[in-house]
């Protein structure tokens, strides 16, 4: 009975250990693997050549999932970062950005302390100070991505949308409008997860953009305005 209850115990804790493995991106038993091909990586940023890094952060991008499934490998890049200059600086940062949603929050806030600001999401830390300045940082919003628009930045634009439905308020939505009728497919869209996030009590047509537009210029606008009016 008792080498039964023990063998079942032993099942457990394999199956436990197999689920931990499998959740960071790991086959059971790759864990040396991995190692190694991290302390190889982490040598080539000690080195401090940027081709050689270039090749680096492209091979952890093809395994981006075992090179992210643990705080290691970001950390590590973080790092290097922190003590490297443009536009090496930039290159290992844009590796962390392009796979901020691969990086557990306990890393991330661990990179943020790290640089004392936000370097992962660059657009959401400039959507907090926005937010912070209150009307005169509504006004720059508006400028910001007008800039971008007339440059043609729509990647940008469609940034710091997203950043506004994630980190800003409904004092944005008169912003997010003027882009639901963008031929941009990303900033439309992006303009439509803004009121996703900060319209609900206005009731918006959220099915597309151009609905969403249709409405905001028949009724959202003056809902939008009479709040505002009455908060006062």
């Amino acid at each position: 009975m008792k080498n039964t209850s023990l063998c079942a115990l032993l099942a457990l804790a394999l199956n436990a250990a197999a689920a931990r493995a499998l959740d960071s991106g790991l086959t059971p038993g790759a864990d040396k693997e991995r190692e190694a091909m991290l302390a190889q990586w982490k040598q080539t940023l000690e080195k401090g050549d940027q081709t050689e890094i270039e090749k680096t952060l492209a091979a952890a991008t093809s395994k981006s999932q075992i090179a992210f499934g643990m705080s290691d490998w970001p950390q590590a890049v973080a790092k290097a970062a922190l003590r490297s200059k443009a536009p090496l600086q930039e290159l290992l940062l844009n590796h962390l950005r392009e796979h901020r949603n691969l990086i557990n929050q306990t890393t991330r806030d661990w990179i943020r302390d790290l640089f004392k600001k936000d370097v992962l999401d660059a657009a959401g830390e400039q959507v907090r100070g926005w937010v912070k300045a209150g009307k005169p940082g509504s006004e720059a919003a508006t400028a910001a991505l007008e800039k971008a628009a007339k440059s043609g930045r729509w990647m940008e634009v469609a940034e710091f949308l997203d950043a506004v439905a994630r980190c800003g308020n409904d004092h944005f939505l008169p912003l997010a409008a003027a882009y639901l009728s963008s031929e941009n497919s990303p900033a439309a869209q992006a303009a439509l997860s803004v009121f996703k996030a900060h319209a609900k009590d206005l009731g918006p047509e959220l099915r597309s953009p151009k609905l969403c537009q249709i409405w905001w210029l028949q009724s959202g606008k003056a809902l939008f305005e009479a709040k505002y009016e009455r908060e006062k």
